[in-house]
């Protein structure tokens, strides 16, 4: 069994570990990739957070500040940049790997088509709660609001996201959909 390295050190030879074998670009596997990452960096990380600035929380929340700010445009390629690559989508309909930003705007498009379809005008991210997981992750657990042109409800979901702290600056590497009543962990 091939091991999977995580962290900042490691993210060259976890993406030689998915790119060398085709078991692993399966969706499943990039779940468990994932989930092994957050969990080696939990570990080996007594940073929790209170021990990573918060100059790094400001960091993280400005870019999904950004990211919703973008995303109310309805623009594809302006939301691209704010996703790692590889990336994970997770909600009702099953997991989608996207190794790429190419494969990611398979997903986004007809999600922004239909929105546009309905009179969609604009997202926030509301309730957000932040854990800073190690210097390079963080879960960020909210509810996505999207109203109409008229800012009227359109409809809101509750989201989970992973973001991982890259060479470029904190980018999207999951996004999980579910129940916005859902709880943040310890709650």
């Amino acid at each position: 069994m091939e091991k999977l390295i995580c962290g900042k050190t490691g993210t060259k030879s976890a993406r030689k570990v998915l790119k060398s074998s085709p078991r692993a670009r399966q969706p499943h596997h990039y779940v468990l990739f994932a989930i092994a990452c957050l969990v080696r960096q939990r570990y080996n990380c007594a940073m929790a957070s209170t021990g990573i600035s918060k100059n790094e929380a400001t960091a993280v929340m400005q870019v999904l500040s950004d990211y919703y700010r973008a995303f109310s445009t309805l623009d594809l390629q302006k939301i691209l940049p704010f996703f790692h690559q590889p990336s994970l989508l997770v909600g009702q309909q099953g997991v989608f790997a996207a190794p790429n930003h190419a494969e990611l705007a398979v997903v986004f498009t007809p999600t922004m088509e239909g929105l546009r379809s309905r009179g969609y005008g604009r997202s926030e991210l509301s309730e957000p709660k932040l854990n800073l997981l190690s210097e390079t992750a963080a879960l960020v657990i909210g509810v996505a609001e999207r109203y109409k042109i008229d800012g009227q409800p359109l409809d809101r979901a509750g989201v989970t996201y992973i973001m991982q702290k890259t060479d470029a600056g904190w980018k999207i590497a999951v996004i999980v959909l579910h129940d916005p009543g859902a709880a943040a962990p310890g709650e």
